[in-house]
């Protein structure tokens, strides 16, 4: 729209890639946490993009983690990685910031942390209309029917950061997810 014909084509070429990337994880339940950050890296791409590079984001990975044979839901934290933007973010003029961290929690388990520097749940919800996300209620039924038939359930815990004030500084998503390690590529629940 603005005649900007260079952006629009590296806005375009990324936004395809990501397309594909959710094309190929989409015909399997699980993707390997190589997989997962991939695919985030280049949905925060178009999104720092979107937000004229006024999106700082890291994603970490322990090292304790084997990024290729360490698997988790196919879409499990997109939808958290996308409300910590558009809903918090968003809400923020400068210094937007967001980490996505994956850490082994023990044997049977690893936790993923979304973690932004946005408004707050409070305050986003004080300026959303009735918009209901179908995200994040898409993943809640998710998590629950793998924790069903898991011998290792998947737990969330969403928190609300405030500082020293307590005025909000952003927002918390832990995730525990069974640690599924693909071994000879048997197949994972």
């Amino acid at each position: 729209m603005s005649n900007e014909a260079p952006e629009a084509v590296r806005y375009l070429t990324k936004f395809s890639r990501l397309i594909r990337q959710i094309l190929d994880n989409s015909t399997s339940h699980y993707i390997s946490l190589k997989d997962v950050k991939d695919t985030m890296q280049n949905y925060l791409e178009l999104e720092k993009l979107r937000l004229d590079n006024n999106l700082n984001y890291t994603i970490i990975i322990d090292n304790q983690l084997d990024i290729d044979d360490t698997f988790m839901p196919f879409m499990a934290i997109q939808p958290h990685v996308e409300n910590a933007i558009w809903h918090g973010l968003v809400g923020r003029e400068t210094n937007r910031q967001l980490i996505i961290s994956f850490t082994k929690y023990n044997n049977d388990q690893f936790i993923c942390t979304i973690e932004d520097n946005g408004i707050g749940r409070v305050k986003s919800m004080s300026l959303k209309s009735k918009h209901q996300s179908k995200g994040t209620k898409m993943i809640q039924e998710i998590l629950t029917t793998i924790s069903d038939i898991s011998d290792v359930p998947i737990e969330q815990n969403i928190s609300d950061l405030t500082d020293d004030q307590g005025l909000p500084r952003g927002t918390r998503i832990e995730i525990k997810f069974p640690l599924y390690i693909n071994q000879n590529n048997i197949d994972l629940p």
